[in-house]
C-alpha cells in the first residue's frame, strides 16, 4: 500500500514513480513539512524494486512551485533560539541532499511559474524537462536570504560562476529558453509527456544497475580531483563487474548477434 500525503501525491505506473506537488492553496510552495514528504516519498520509491524512473511534477498547470512558504519559515525561525537555526538550516539541507542523492535517475517536469527553492528542487533531479510557459527565478535575494539548498551550490556547478551570479545575485525571472541556454534545465518543449515517455524509455533500454552507479559516479566526481575521481570510477566500474551484469548481457548481445 502506497504511503499517504498531505501536500503531495505518489503514484506508481509500472516502472514509474510520480511524485506530485499537490498544495494548490498555497501555489506548492514548499513548508517544511512538505519538503519533508517529498524526501520521504524519494526515500519509499528508492527502496522498491520495481521502481526504475522517479517523476517529479506538479499537480498544478500553471505552477510547478511558489517558492519557500515564506510564512511557514518565518515561522519557524521566530519558534527558534538564536543558537537553534544552523540545525533548521542543516534540517533542510539534508532533506534536500536525500533528493538529489537519490539511487534511482530523477526528472523534473516543469510548466508554469517555478521560484527560489522549486528551482533548487529541480536542481536535485538528474534530469528536467520544461515548457515555454515555465517561468524561473531564484529570488531569494529579494527577502535578504541566499539560495544555500543548492542554487548556488549546485547551480554553478551546471552552468558558470558568472552566469550563477546574474541569475541568483539579481533575482530577476528568466524564461525557458534562458533557462536551456543556462543549463539549467535539459529539454524544452510543449509536449512533456512525450518527452519524459522518450527519456524514461531510454533510461529503460539501459542496465538499470549500470545507470545507478553511473549516476553516483557522477554525482561524486566534483568533490575530488581527477586522480581521486578516476578511482572512484574504477570503484565502482569494478562492484559492476562483480555483480555479473556485465558478463550477462555482454552474452546476450553476442547471442543476438549471431542470430
Amino acid at each position: 500500500m502506497l504511503p499517504s500525503f498531505n501536500t503531495i501525491e505518489l503514484k506508481l505506473d509500472d516502472t514509474t514513480a510520480s511524485i506530485l506537488l499537490n498544495r494548490p492553496e498555497k501555489r506548492n510552495a514548499l513548508s517544511l513539512a512538505m519538503i519533508e514528504e517529498i524526501a520521504t516519498a524519494f526515500d519509499y520509491c528508492n527502496n522498491q524494486e520495481t521502481v526504475a524512473v522517479i517523476l517529479l511534477k506538479s499537480n498544478l498547470s500553471t505552477i510547478f512551485s511558489a517558492g519557500i512558504d515564506i510564512n511557514d519559515l518565518s515561522q519557524q525561525i521566530s519558534n527558534r533560539e538564536p543558537e537553534e537555526l544552523p540545525d533548521l538550516v542543516t534540517t533542510i539541507q539534508d532533506q534536500y541532499h536525500r533528493i538529489a542523492n537519490s539511487v534511482k535517475p530523477t526528472i523534473a517536469s516543469i510548466d508554469g511559474l517555478c521560484l527560489g527553492a522549486g528551482v533548487e528542487l529541480i536542481l536535485c533531479c538528474d534530469f528536467r524537462i520544461a515548457t515555454s510557459q515555465a517561468v524561473f527565478a531564484i529570488n531569494e535575494v529579494k527577502y535578504g536570504l541566499i539560495p544555500d539548498l543548492g542554487g548556488i551550490s549546485r547551480l554553478v556547478r551546471l552552468t558558470s560562476v558568472q552566469t550563477a551570479k546574474r541569475l541568483v545575485m539579481l533575482g530577476q525571472q528568466f524564461s525557458s529558453e534562458d533557462a536551456l541556454n543556462y543549463g539549467v534545465i535539459d529539454w524544452l518543449t510543449d509536449q512533456p509527456d512525450r518527452q519524459v515517455e522518450e527519456l524514461i524509455t531510454t533510461l529503460q533500454s539501459n542496465s538499470a544497475l549500470a545507470v545507478q552507479h553511473a549516476k553516483q559516479s557522477l554525482n561524486q566526481s566534483l568533490d575530488h580531483d581527477l586522480s581521486a575521481a578516476l578511482q572512484q570510477d574504477g570503484v565502482h566500474q569494478l562492484q559492476l563487474i562483480e555483480s555479473g551484469e556485465p558478463i550477462r548481457l555482454l552474452r546476450q548481445f553476442l547471442h543476438r548477434k549471431d542470430s
